[in-house]
């Protein structure tokens, strides 16, 4: 089985339409999309009048056999996370002012404030996003995947740390190997390449390689959201458990 990897779309629709276009080419058997579906950001991205969090959750019910939500979903859509990373979210979390998030969080999860542009979600698309699960593992080929939309315990993205070198990542393994997985996969890290992480060691896999997942790995993918770098999603084959990472430019 071919499994399709993308995440971090952040209402480009434009984009999404064209990724799910090429992964269509790949004749794969599944789309599984890690969140991260709503967040537009004026600040760092120039599309606005194209953006469309709701046409894009709305397509991606249609071609995805999974979807996790991400921090910015679960903002979007005024939902508390269920991993908090330790922090105590009051129950009027959403009623507050950004001055007041920002003054409780201390720095610890993100506040997403004016530069963060109201997502479209419907009623329907809310009640649709509030129950989804933050994580999801699956039996595939005999063998226990973790997916979500970052590393554990930061698993919705909430939290404002990201992971850079293997022994960060620690508590992850150790979730792993508590949930019997071996192999996980994530977004939210807006990386260049697709990184995967090893105990002991990191590997940046280029884009049209092949790499066997053949140990315990965590894998960050690349966004699909239209940026200065690149674009990109993997395909996970089951059958031989290795990964390919493909490049898009928009």
């Amino acid at each position: 089985m071919k499994i399709a990897l993308i995440s971090d779309i952040h209402e480009d629709l434009a984009s999404l339409k064209k990724f799910l276009h090429a992964i269509e080419k790949q004749q794969v058997d599944k789309i599984y999309c890690l969140g991260d579906i709503a967040g537009y950001n004026s600040t760092y991205n120039d599309f606005e009048n194209e953006r469309n969090a709701s046409a894009c959750l709305e397509l991606l019910k249609k071609k995805a056999s999974l979807i996790l939500p991400g921090n910015h979903d679960l903002n979007a859509a005024r939902i508390i996370p269920s991993f908090t990373s330790g922090f105590q979210y009051p129950e009027n979390w959403f009623e507050l002012s950004t001055e007041e998030q920002q003054k409780m969080a201390k720095d610890k999860i993100w506040i997403y404030g004016t530069d963060e542009l109201g997502a479209n979600f419907t009623k329907e698309d809310i009640a649709f996003l509030a129950k989804l699960p933050e994580y999801d593992i699956q039996e595939i080929q005999k063998q226990k995947i973790l997916f979500s939309h970052y590393f554990y315990p930061n698993i919705n993205g909430s939290a404002r740390a990201f992971f850079t070198k293997t022994k960060e990542l620690i508590p992850h393994f150790e979730w792993m190997h508590k949930n019997d997985c071996n192999i996980s996969f994530s977004g939210h890290g807006h990386t260049e390449n697709t990184l995967i992480y090893q105990l002991g060691k990191t590997s940046h896999l280029p884009y049209n390689q092949e790499f066997k997942l053949d140990t315990m790995s965590a894998v960050l993918i690349p966004p699909l959201l239209r940026n200065n770098i690149c674009q990109g999603f993997c395909i996970f084959d089951s059958e031989t458990f290795s990964l390919k990472a493909y490049k898009i430019y928009v």
